[in-house]
């Protein structure tokens, strides 16, 4: 009795597999390749175009902001907290912290003169506030 529902257990699970791993009937209406996965003709299914993701620097927001440019408002917060007349322990003077001793005697602490200096630095060295902010975040200074 028990070699009989052994081999009864076995052929139902052969018919099992056959049915289930068995190519799907193919009607005269749906002629053609067959989406294996899906179970449906090819024809029938339009892809879908994906926009690809689009990078984007995220730059923290600061609990200060000085200035338009997110990518000055950036460096001069981590270089003095956007205070004009931030002194490092090194010597360096501004927003941006000139080391020359050029930014202190020509603009004081005149935010204005002090941004032109700063982004007349940034565009001759990097070429741009955002190629300066990409050298600041690796380097940490500028």
């Amino acid at each position: 009795m028990r070699k009989k529902l052994i081999a009864l257990f076995i052929l139902l699970f052969l018919v099992l597999m056959f049915t289930l791993l068995a190519p799907p009937a193919v009607s005269k209406q749906t002629q053609g390749p067959m989406c294996h996965y899906y179970k449906v003709p090819v024809e029938t299914m339009t892809p879908s175009p994906s926009p690809l993701p689009v990078y984007k620097p995220s730059l923290p927001q600061l609990p200060v902001v000085c200035g338009d440019n997110v990518f000055a408002n950036y460096i001069y917060f981590h270089e003095s907290g956007c205070r004009t007349q931030a002194v490092s322990p090194t010597g360096c003077f501004g927003i941006g912290q000139d080391c020359n001793g050029v930014l202190q005697n020509s603009c004081g602490n005149d935010y204005a003169c002090q941004n032109k200096f700063f982004t007349s630095y940034a565009l001759r060295r990097y070429g741009s506030w955002e190629k300066a902010y990409n050298f600041w975040s690796i380097h940490r200074y500028w």
